[in-house]
């Protein structure tokens, strides 16, 4: 079963950049981020060493994924598509409302189980923070609570 980081963006993502990605998803800190996580710090080093954005060339798929980890292992899927609203089973908090009726796409990131205890869940939510900014979105964590991120790029909980 997946777990899914939902991004809804009224602005829609450009043509996927993979070395743009891989700046702004190593741009934070990671110590820090794993300490806000309750992940090891240790999973930092080989997870860099391995850090890579794989893409289709010239946008001609509309997913790319995150690799990580070792050779076959299960990277971050990263799936862009646009949005209407219309098959909407998505029950925003009222202030949220107009965002999701004015949503043009939404970004899903994609992880299994065993990544919310790596490095994964880390880069998921540094791929959720990039989709964000470009796309002026908000988002819809893994605990079922809406962020928006304030000038900093920091999350922030809908109503702060």
């Amino acid at each position: 079963m997946p777990f899914t980081i939902f991004v809804f963006n009224s602005i829609p993502l450009g043509p996927i950049n993979p070395h743009e990605i891989l700046a702004a998803i190593t741009a934070s800190n990671y110590y820090t981020l794993c300490g806000q996580y309750g992940l090891n710090p240790a999973l930092i080093s080989p997870g860099l060493a391995r850090l890579g954005v794989l893409a289709a060339p010239a946008a001609e798929a509309p997913f790319f994924t995150v690799v990580y980890r070792q050779d076959g292992e299960r990277p971050v899927v990263v799936t862009i598509r646009d949005w209407d609203g219309a098959s909407s089973v998505v029950l925003p908090p009222i202030s949220l409302q107009d965002a999701i009726a004015n949503a043009v796409q939404v970004v899903s990131i994609e992880l299994a189980e065993d990544q919310l205890w790596d490095l994964g869940l880390l880069l998921a939510y540094e791929v959720a923070r990039w989709a964000a900014v470009q796309g002026k979105g908000v988002v819809q964590a893994l605990d079922g609570h809406w962020y928006r991120l304030n000038e900093h790029q920091a999350f922030l909980p809908v109503g702060e």
